[in-house]
């Protein structure tokens, strides 16, 4: 009996969490910052159309795909393995609405999502992040292409997903789009609970 009441406290709490979830509107801060950190530096503030408590979803500013987003936390973290349960089930609940807005903005009904843990897998910037990327059909040549561009060659490296190389939105071309995204979200908000 103990136990269940636990369990069912443990489930109000992440329920509460759930609901907590939000549009990106006036955040003011990042937690913490780490050096050269791209995902610390308050500029990502602008790139930000959702967040939850300790997660903010970011636009891509080099997207793979029209409306690659990233899920990233508000406190620099390395590593998925760093995060708690609770945290752990923050970022997967908000990473699902953020999957569900993607898709209802960019008009998909695919998506992939991926995160690259340490250098070996192909993540270059040392700070926790998930993509999340909408999918259509025949939007690259073969369905799993993403995944070649990621671990191509140095030759290739304009094309990988965190590459410095690859071409770049500006401040302006980012707040446009994700003003935009906040403008669909406040439509359909309802629709996407």
């Amino acid at each position: 009996m103990h136990s269940m009441r636990n369990s069912t406290n443990f489930g109000l709490m992440l329920q509460t969490q759930f609901n907590n979830i939000k549009i990106k509107k006036d955040m003011k801060r990042i937690n913490l910052k780490q050096g050269n950190c791209p995902f610390c530096n308050e500029k990502v503030l602008d790139t930000a159309f959702m967040e939850s408590e300790n997660f903010l979803v970011i636009y891509n500013n080099a997207p793979i795909l029209p409306g690659h987003s990233l899920v990233i936390p508000k406190n620099h973290i390395e590593s998925l393995l760093e995060l708690d349960q609770t945290e752990l089930f923050e970022f997967t609940q908000l990473s699902i609405k953020a999957a569900k807005v993607i898709l209802k903005v960019f008009k998909a009904d695919s998506f992939n999502w991926t995160i690259q843990e340490k250098p070996a897998a192909g993540q270059t910037i040392p700070h926790l992040h998930l993509h999340i990327f909408p999918r259509h059909d025949n939007d690259l040549p073969n369905p799993g292409d993403w995944y070649p561009i990621l671990k191509s060659s140095e030759e290739e490296q304009h094309k990988n997903i965190d590459s410095e190389k690859r071409s770049k939105y500006n401040s302006q071309e980012i707040i446009k789009i994700v003003n935009y995204i906040k403008s669909q979200i406040n439509l359909n908000w309802n629709n996407l609970k």
